[in-house]
C-alpha cells in the first residue's frame, strides 16, 4: 500500500511538472506589460504607476538620483509606453515598447517548469514562465537579471475597470476646457455654446432668436464657477486648487464608491470625477436627479 502511495505521488508530481511547462500554444497572442525590474536598481509597476528602489540600492546617491529622474520622467513618458509582447504562430514574436513591432523568429527549449526563448541570430536565452496567469520574462543584461511581467489584455481591462484613477495620469496642471449642463455645452476657450438638437428644434418652433438664446445660456453656464480655475496635482497626493488668485492646498485620495470615482479631501469633501481619453472630468450631481453637470479639464501644456 505504501509503495502504491509513493507511485501515485510520483505520478501527481510528474503531471504537475508537465502542466507547468510553457509551450508555444500557451504563449500565443498578446500580453501587456505590467511590471519591470531593472538589474539591481528599480522596480516599476505600470499598473500602479509607481517606482520603488531595489533594497540594496537605496543607500547610494547614484540610485537615489536615478529614482528622481525616472519618477519625473515616468509621469510624462507613461502614456507613450505601450509595452507588450505578442507571440505569433510559426514561432515568431515581437517585443513592443513604443509602438514599433520588430517581429523575430525564435526557438523554444524546455527548461522544466519554464521555457527558454532563443531569438533568431542570438545566443541569449530568455527564460519564460507563466505564474498565476502572468508571463514572466527574465533576461540577463551584462551579467545582471532584468525581469518583465506581462498579463493578458482582458485581465488588465477587467482590473482597471475596478480601480480608481492612477495618480500618474493626474500629475501636472489642468484647466477647464468646457462645461456641460442639461445637454448644453460652453467652451471656455472659444466662448461658443453648443445646443442639443432637441433644444434647437424647440427654439426654432417657438421662433426664438438662437444667437440670443446661446448668449443667455453662456452666462448661465459660466456662472457654474469653473472659469479661471486651475488644478495642480503633485507628488505625495497633493492637490492645489487655484481660483481667482486664491490657492487652496490639500492632500487627497482617490476612492471608489457606488460604482463612481471620487477625489476625497481630509475635511471629508468629495469630488465626483472621471478620466477618459486624456481629459479629466469633474461631475456635479443634479440636485433634482437629472444628468450630472460635467466640467472637462485639459492638461496645461
Amino acid at each position: 500500500m505504501k509503495r502504491i502511495n509513493i507511485i501515485f505521488s510520483f505520478l501527481l508530481l510528474a503531471c504537475t511538472i508537465a502542466k507547468a511547462q510553457v509551450t508555444e500554444k500557451d504563449l500565443l497572442g498578446e500580453w501587456q506589460l505590467k511590471t519591470m525590474q531593472s538589474p539591481n536598481m528599480l522596480y516599476v509597476d505600470f499598473d500602479k504607476d509607481s517606482v520603488a528602489m531595489v533594497q540594496d540600492m537605496k543607500a547610494t546617491a547614484q540610485a537615489q538620483e536615478m529614482q528622481k529622474l525616472l519618477i519625473g520622467g515616468l509621469n510624462e513618458e507613461m502614456a507613450k509606453i505601450n509595452g507588450k509582447i505578442t507571440f505569433y504562430t510559426g514561432s515568431r514574436y515581437a517585443l513592443t515598447m513604443r509602438g514599433e513591432d520588430d517581429i523575430k523568429s525564435y526557438t523554444l527549449i524546455n527548461l522544466g517548469s519554464s521555457a527558454g526563448l532563443i531569438p533568431e541570430n542570438s545566443k541569449d536565452t530568455i527564460t519564460l514562465s507563466i505564474i498565476k496567469g502572468e508571463l514572466h520574462y527574465v533576461q540577463q543584461v551584462k551579467g545582471m537579471v532584468a525581469t518583465l511581467t506581462f498579463e493578458r489584455p482582458a485581465v488588465k481591462a477587467a482590473r482597471q475597470a475596478q480601480q480608481p484613477i492612477p495618480q500618474a495620469v493626474l500629475l501636472g496642471g489642468w484647466e477647464p476646457l468646457s462645461v456641460t449642463a442639461k445637454g448644453c455645452t460652453y467652451n471656455y476657450k472659444t466662448g461658443a455654446v453648443t445646443l442639443p438638437d432637441k433644444i434647437t428644434a424647440q427654439a426654432n418652433q417657438k421662433g426664438e432668436n438662437i444667437p440670443a438664446l446661446k448668449a443667455k445660456l453662456a452666462d448661465a453656464l459660466k456662472s457654474i464657477g469653473f472659469a479661471g480655475v486651475k488644478i495642480f496635482f503633485k507628488q505625495g497626493s497633493i492637490m492645489e486648487w487655484h481660483d481667482k488668485g486664491a490657492v487652496e492646498t490639500s492632500h487627497y485620495t482617490v476612492i471608489k464608491k457606488e460604482g463612481s470615482t471620487y477625489i476625497k479631501r481630509p475635511d471629508g469633501r468629495e469630488l465626483k470625477v472621471a478620466f477618459k481619453d486624456g481629459y479629466f472630468k469633474i461631475l456635479k450631481p443634479d440636485s433634482k436627479g437629472g444628468p450630472d453637470t460635467k466640467v472637462i479639464f485639459q492638461k496645461i501644456k
